[in-house]
């Protein structure tokens, strides 16, 4: 309900400063004790890290059991023995703070445990597919902020005596940027439903991610070319919604991985 309302920010803490879940020095460990678990390492790139009061976090309980061997946690941010490292620099959207979450033999009940224990790597693919249409409705938003702007600037900037709206490569830009936006729009809009519905959407979710991971920097591209040098200038918000669009479209999912998603469902 907390996080519902609005009331607590939550935090997805996934990933590690290896590449594989439970294995490296940093790798967060989860251990059986009298009454609970206690989970002792380190989770990067956790995403709200510092303001978020509810964590979800992943840690390994079992390094020789492989996927099966990942475990699920709720985590309160004020538990005992969890620090929150450094502020990273990101290059965009710089309104969600990015740093590492250490745990330092943090004590948990075993109420704390989300899901079955075998079913932790599940609920983290389920997470993050979920997670990647709410990337998709994000980065959906900066292209349709950037082209408003691009076009009301287009209107009103006056170039040999005429508005540069009336140029045919600026119309051409502005076209472009209006279909991509609005088939990514109903691209999103099949996964949204679909995953309110409790329906499968992990494929229509990984169309919308790879043709946005496609698409997305170029659609902010145009937009920064139709407004020329003052496109580029940081005092006009274009500069920043391509910083937006990078995190947005790169982040939880690179471009690479819907492909695998997608090919998989078509050559089952």
């Amino acid at each position: 309900p907390r996080l519902a309302s609005g009331e607590a920010l939550g935090a997805f803490a996934v990933y590690e400063h290896g590449p594989t879940p439970g294995v490296g020095p940093d790798a967060l460990m989860a251990t059986r004790v009298q009454g609970g678990w206690m989970l002792k390492g380190t989770k990067a790139f956790v995403r709200n890290a510092g303001q978020a009061k509810i964590l979800v976090v992943s840690a390994c309980f079992d390094p020789a059991a492989g996927a099966k061997g990942l475990a699920v946690f709720l985590v309160p941010a004020t538990a005992p023995g969890l620090t929150v490292g450094a502020k990273a620099e990101t290059m965009g959207l710089k309104g969600c703070p990015v740093a590492d979450l250490h745990f330092d033999g943090v004590r948990l009940q075993e109420e704390n445990l989300l899901g079955a224990l075998p079913d932790g790597t599940t609920i983290v693919e389920e997470t993050l597919a979920a997670a990647s249409v709410a990337e998709a409705a994000q980065a959906v938003g900066i292209a349709e902020a950037a082209l408003e702007h691009a076009s009301a600037y287009a209107k009103t900037r006056i170039q040999f005596g005429r508005p540069i709206a009336t140029f045919q490569a600026i119309q051409t830009m502005l076209a472009e940027t209006a279909t991509d936006c609005h088939l990514a729009r109903l691209g999103l809009r099949v996964a949204a439903e679909r995953l309110e519905a409790g329906k499968p959407f992990r494929l229509e979710a990984a169309m919308v991610k790879a043709f946005l991971a496609r698409v997305g920097s170029r659609m902010v591209v145009d937009t920064v070319q139709v407004e020329g040098g003052f496109g580029y200038s940081e005092y006009l918000p274009l500069p920043r919604l391509f910083r937006d669009m990078a995190g947005s479209t790169l982040l939880e999912a690179p471009g690479q991985y819907p492909d695998g998603t997608i090919a998989s469902a078509l050559l089952a």
